[in-house]
C-alpha cells in the first residue's frame, strides 16, 4: 500500500485514498470528495442525501435480501458482511 500512498501524493488527481475512519468522521464531505474525483460532482445537496440514504449500513444490512440471503459462490450468508460499523471495531473480531 505504501507504494500507492506515496503515488496518491505525488499525483492526487489520478490516486484517492479515503480512510473509514475519515468517512465515518465526515461522510457527506468524503462522499462529495469521492464523487468529484472523476470530475462528476453533485450539483446540489438532495443528490447527497439520496446517495448517503442509499448507502448508508443500517439501510443496507436492513434489507431483506442482507438478512436472509446467501451468497451463491461461498454459501455464506449475505448478513455475516455486515458488522456494527464502528471505527477500531476490527479488534473484536
Amino acid at each position: 500500500m505504501g507504494g500507492y500512498w506515496n503515488e496518491s501524493i505525488k499525483r492526487p488527481e489520478k490516486i484517492l485514498f479515503l480512510k473509514y475512519e475519515e468517512m465515518k468522521k465526515d461522510t457527506r464531505g468524503q462522499v462529495k470528495k469521492l464523487a468529484s474525483f472523476p470530475g462528476k460532482p453533485f450539483v446540489n445537496e438532495e443528490e447527497v442525501d439520496k446517495i448517503l440514504w442509499r448507502c448508508s449500513l443500517e439501510r443496507l444490512k436492513n434489507l431483506e435480501v442482507n438478512k436472509s440471503g446467501i451468497d451463491p459462490w461461498d454459501g455464506l450468508a449475505y448478513k455475516t458482511y455486515f458488522r456494527l460499523g464502528n471505527v477500531g471495531d476490527w479488534k473484536n473480531e
